[in-house]
């Protein structure tokens, strides 16, 4: 049996030996050398001799298990004759283990010259493409790369409206504040008795044909508020007759006339009832002979 395997792997054994002959020079030896071109050629022939050498490596341990396997089945005479051959095998310098051991040690060395070519050719390439560009003296330049004007402008510009929009932004949120505050009901001066308003009307959108009327008291709320207030007015367009009608203070506009201070007015030497007489014009709609009540 094993004479079967040593014709197996004689052939194998004298292929890796030419394999190792014809291995591939170092070329980071002769950095002159170290050409694009040359770096590739010689990146590729190591790589097929790595690859060559690991498929025979891969056969002959597969046909040295089965050695080894065959002695540990034998006994008697048969072990003792095999052992002596494979131990002859194992002493004789060309012979399958030390053909491996040599094998082995290739392939590392070629691996680790391929990763040593290919960072010297990688850093070249790198070098090469940094030295394209035109290298500058900053420190000793006299041209300016900057115009330092048009910087101090700018940043003048941006200070001055970062000023403006912060002053702005901080008026517009207090007055919104205050705003948001503000009860809608509330005004900023509370109405005052026989002072003359004009009362809004949902069904008349034009202001000229809202009515005149006149305050006759102000309602206060338990916290001192006045949300509404009597008002005397005219009961429609079409009538003489007056009437007391309770109406928030939000559909009230003042017209900054109170009728107690027409009635002490004299606009008129010849008529000293003209000023009476116009507040219940203005109040009733009607005419300046209407009867006060």
């Amino acid at each position: 049996m094993s004479a079967l395997i040593k014709r197996t792997v004689e052939p194998t054994i004298e292929r890796l030996k030419r394999y190792l002959d014809d291995l591939p020079s170092p070329l980071y030896e002769d950095p002159e050398s170290m050409t694009p071109s040359a770096c590739w050629s010689y990146l590729k022939s190591a790589k097929l001799a790595v690859a060559q050498i690991k498929r025979a490596i891969e056969l002959l341990e597969k046909q040295n298990d089965r050695w080894i396997d065959l002695i540990s089945s034998l006994e008697g005479e048969k072990l003792e004759k095999e052992q002596k051959i494979y131990d002859e095998m194992a002493d004789d310098p060309e012979g399958l283990l030390n053909v491996l051991d040599r094998a082995t040690e290739a392939v590392v060395q070629l691996e680790t010259d391929i990763k040593e070519v290919g960072n010297i050719r990688n850093n070249k390439r790198r070098i090469k493409t940094s030295r394209s560009f035109r290298q500058q003296d900053i420190a000793n330049s006299r041209e300016d790369t900057f115009d330092y004007r048009q910087m101090d402008k700018i940043e003048n510009c941006v200070n001055e409206f970062y000023s403006i929009w912060t002053r702005e932004c901080k008026n517009l949120q207090e007055s919104t504040r205050q705003l948001s505050r503000r009860n809608k009901y509330v005004t900023s001066r509370e109405p005052e008795a026989d002072e003359i308003v004009i009362v809004a009307e949902k069904n008349a959108p034009v202001v000229g044909k809202w009515r005149l009327g006149r305050i006759i008291a102000v309602m206060r709320e338990k916290n001192g508020v006045v949300l509404n207030a009597m008002i005397r007015m005219a009961r429609d367009d079409f009538s003489n007759t007056m009437s007391n009608v309770k109406l928030p203070i939000s559909r009230l506009y003042p017209l900054e006339l109170r009728a107690a201070e027409s009635l002490n007015t004299t606009r008129s030497d010849t008529d000293s009832d003209f000023d009476r007489k116009q507040i219940e014009y203005l109040m009733t709609g009607y005419n300046e002979n209407t009867a006060l009540p």
